[in-house]
């Protein structure tokens, strides 16, 4: 009888931080859309809430995402709901990333990366898969080939920042990284790449590189 007490009080709490959370990012949502002059049907379809399944969910923060006037507002609700609805980081800052990496808005996961080493997630392999999943999601980026090389280089994975370089065409970059490591493989793999996408120098290179090595051997 008492545990079943307990139980439903710790429901009712839940149910009710969740409906101060709703209405938390509801009156958010409105003050938003006001704000860029549109009824957001586009953006948030259907209008999504806390109370829906995760799928749904996960629109609901992109969407955050989508209308806030700073990365931090919408950060500050999307820690509230991985929070309240027991999510890992993971499942959420990676879809997060992607939505940014599609519109190539570099500056943007910066702030997004100090959002979330300032909330405590600090394991960098989150972080790296954070910026891996936005460069992916960004593609070869000529006109800001800067601003996606700056944060390439903030992988901290030797790795993964190898793969990234690969993925959006900068073998001459990864091959340095490759070379540094004594990385056999990975030179292979930015030789075979560099052949495939008629990067004749940095085929050239890579070849050279591997034959020299073979003949220390």
């Amino acid at each position: 009888m008492i545990h079943k007490a307990i139980s439903k009080k710790k429901k009712l709490i839940g149910t009710i931080n969740k409906v101060e959370l709703q209405l938390e990012i509801t009156r958010y949502i409105y003050t938003q859309l006001k704000r860029l002059n549109t009824n957001g049907a586009n953006i948030l379809i259907n209008c999504p809430t806390v109370f829906d399944g995760k799928e749904t969910i996960f629109k609901l923060m992109l969407g955050l995402i989508a209308i806030s006037d700073t990365m931090a507002n919408a950060f500050n609700l999307i820690n509230k709901i991985i929070k309240e609805m027991n999510y890992s980081s993971t499942e959420v800052f990676i879809p997060c990333a992607e939505q940014i990496g599609k519109h190539r808005d570099y500056r943007s996961l910066q702030q997004f990366l100090q959002l979330v080493r300032e909330n405590g997630y600090t394991d960098n392999k989150l972080h790296d898969d954070i910026i891996e999943s936005c460069i992916r999601q960004s593609g070869s980026d000529i006109e800001q080939s800067r601003e996606q090389d700056t944060l390439i280089q903030m992988i901290k994975n030797d790795d993964t920042r190898i793969n990234v370089y690969i993925g959006v065409g900068k073998l001459r970059a990864a091959y340095l990284i490759a070379i540094r490591l004594g990385r056999e493989d990975k030179v292979r793999l930015i030789r075979d790449d560099a052949q495939k996408s008629g990067q004749t120098a940095v085929y050239d290179i890579c070849k050279k590189w591997l034959e020299n090595r073979t003949s220390e051997q």
